[in-house]
């Protein structure tokens, strides 16, 4: 699929996916989140200032009332995809939180604080940007 894209001059810029999401307050879920970081980072181009940055975008068609649907277009912040490429991100059962991973023994892991407290899980909703 890349080489027909080269051949045309096309350039990846994002993924599409639907989502029949029966919960209207789940912008993305866990899953979904982490996915999405994984794509930034695969994609993430040099900058000309030298950093490496991510132009890449996570648009989810949702079904909406009739056969109307949503277009939502979203970003992982730089924060969650960092989590996600050091592999301080865990599986999570719940697919409203994002889950710290246990440390391994002898293992040191960076805390994650939120309200000046550390936490082992929080909503998905902290890792998006909307586009």
């Amino acid at each position: 699929m890349d080489k027909i894209a080269d051949a045309l001059s096309l350039e990846c810029i994002g993924w599409v996916f639907t989502c029949i999401n029966s919960e209207k307050d789940v912008a993305l879920t866990s899953h979904d989140v982490r996915k999405a970081a994984r794509y930034q980072e695969n994609h993430a181009i040099v900058h000309p200032s030298g950093y490496k940055v991510s132009k890449f975008i996570t648009v989810v068609v949702k079904p909406k009332e009739n056969t109307a649907c949503d277009i939502e277009c979203y970003m992982i912040s730089d924060l969650c995809q960092a989590l996600e490429r050091d592999g301080l991100l865990g599986d999570s059962r719940n697919k409203k939180e994002m889950t710290i991973r246990k440390p391994k023994k002898n293992e040191m892991i960076s805390s994650v604080y939120m309200e000046s407290k550390p936490v082992e899980s929080f909503d998905p909703d902290f890792c998006i940007v909307n586009v």
